[in-house]
């Protein structure tokens, strides 16, 4: 059995919604560490094509992966 969280990432965009997804995320992530995270990347916003303009929302999600055997 596998699982894993990743950290998703909404703002409001240049070109409208600018959504990233960062894999394996810390589980443990303060919300103070993801704000700073999201103001960072609004103010280097010219290095990305949808330009992230204003912070929308914020969301862990985590997944559980388990085989089955069928065979």
């Amino acid at each position: 059995m596998a699982s894993g969280t990743t950290l998703q990432l909404v703002f409001e965009g240049s070109s409208g919604d600018a959504i990233f997804v960062f894999p394996y995320a810390d589980r443990e992530v303060t919300t103070n560490t993801v704000k700073a995270l999201m103001n960072g990347m609004i103010a280097n916003k010219e290095i990305f094509e949808n330009r992230p303009i204003a912070i929308k929302g914020a969301k862990l999600v985590t997944s559980t992966e388990t085989t089955l055997n069928v065979v």
